[in-house]
C-alpha cells in the first residue's frame, strides 16, 4: 500500500508530464514559423529567421550537391536533403526559415528541412 506522501507524489509526477507532454505537443503544431523572426543584417548567427524575397540567381556548389540562393542582400543556403527535392529558377519568390550562420564573414540563412521553403514561381 502507498504512503499519502506517495500518492501525492505520483499525482505531481503526472500532473507535471501532463503540462510537459501538452507543452510539446503545442509547440511541435506550431512549428518553426511561430519561433522565427524576420531576417536583417543584425540577426546574430544561431537566430531562426524568416525571409520573403524574390530569388535573384540560383548557384549549384561545385560539391556535395548543395545550391545557394541570392535572394539580393542575404544569400541561402540549401543542403543537398533539400536541394534534390526542389526546383528554383531565377525570379522565384521564396517564403522561408532558416538558421543564421556567417560563411566568409557573410550573414546566410541555412534551410533545414524542405518544409521550411515555399515557392510561388
Amino acid at each position: 500500500m502507498l504512503e499519502r506522501e506517495e500518492k501525492n507524489a505520483l499525482i505531481l509526477l503526472a500532473v507535471v508530464l501532463l503540462v510537459l507532454g501538452t507543452g510539446y505537443g503545442i509547440i511541435s503544431y506550431l512549428g518553426d514559423a511561430f519561433f522565427a523572426v524576420p531576417f536583417s543584417e543584425n540577426s546574430p548567427d544561431g537566430q531562426l529567421v524568416s525571409l520573403n524575397a524574390t530569388v535573384g540567381r540560383v548557384t549549384a556548389t561545385t560539391t556535395g550537391g548543395n545550391i545557394i540562393l541570392d535572394c539580393g542582400t542575404v544569400s541561402v543556403f540549401l543542403p543537398r536533403e533539400v536541394a534534390e527535392k526542389i526546383s528554383v529558377v531565377n525570379g522565384d519568390r521564396v517564403q522561408l526559415y532558416g538558421i543564421v550562420q556567417t560563411y566568409r564573414g557573410k550573414k546566410e540563412i541555412v534551410v533545414k528541412d524542405l518544409q521550411d521553403i515555399t515557392l510561388n514561381p
